[in-house]
């Protein structure tokens, strides 16, 4: 991105023309436009953030507060003020999306980390295509659905921890066990099962890991993690060896948390 002062002039545009790039965009949030509603003050709106590229309004930042302007005017559309950017590139509105702070709200990390996707970031593609080839979706979604991972930040902490065979085989683990059901691909199961893949890579039965996990809802581990008197990040991962340990005679392995 060019860091040189940007060219921009503060004027009112219809919010007719005004369009939101999905490619990079987060999903309009009806609550927070009727929180902004609510607590509605004139003097405290600050004008919307546009770039100015391909001959239409791009907005970058203040899609709730149009969505509540226009809530305002009876669903309508109105004229509103703009600070209108020239001479962006869509790449450079996808980093500004991303760094935005102060008075606007933070970005939800999911929306983070799909623009750094559609921007071609190596770390994120490369978890993203991990994933499609072991049957699972990371498509920055926000429900939840067989096969789907939510937990973008504690996957993107596993696949930065784990070279990426040893990612996969660590996904391929958990769907095995419990078939890509929601609950076994939240941040704790991914967070214990990734600890624990670190700390006993080649040390343990693979078959019988996958075997024992099955036999115990990803629900009931979370659970026992909660409730550990260990306590610390380390907790679901305990959980985890203990279900592996559990009435063996051999092939025990130590703690190494």
């Amino acid at each position: 991105m060019n860091h040189n002062t940007p060219e921009y002039e503060y004027k009112q545009v219809n919010t007719r023309d005004i369009v939101v790039d999905t490619l990079y965009q987060r999903e309009l949030n009806s609550r927070k436009v009727n929180k902004i509603i609510s607590n509605w003050n004139p003097y405290l709106i600050n004008a919307v953030k546009v770039s100015c590229r391909d001959g239409k309004m791009f907005v970058f930042d203040g899609q709730h507060t149009i969505a509540a302007i226009k809530t305002k005017h009876g669903g309508r559309d109105c004229m509103i003020d703009c600070k209108v950017f020239y001479g962006l590139t869509r790449l450079d509105e996808m980093e500004l999306f991303i760094q935005q702070n102060g008075e606007s709200s933070a970005v939800a990390t999911r929306e983070k980390f799909r623009a750094l996707w559609h921007m071609g970031d190596p770390d994120v593609c490369g978890m993203v295509k991990a994933c499609d080839m072991c049957g699972l979706i990371c498509d920055f979604a926000a429900w939840q659905a067989t096969n789907r991972i939510i937990a973008v930040s504690t996957l993107f902490k596993a696949y930065k921890t784990l070279n990426e065979e040893e990612f996969k085989d660590m996904l391929m683990i958990v769907k095995e066990a419990w078939g890509g059901t929601p609950d076994s691909l939240n941040s704790e199961i991914l967070n214990g099962m990734t600890k624990f893949y670190r700390a006993y890579c080649g040390d343990f039965d693979r078959k019988a890991l996958v075997r024992r996990l099955a036999k115990t809802s990803p629900t009931a581990i979370v659970r026992d993690g909660k409730v550990s008197n260990t306590g610390g990040t380390s907790r679901y991962a305990r959980v985890i060896l203990g279900i592996y340990n559990q009435n063996r005679s051999t092939g025990r392995l130590d703690e190494r948390f």
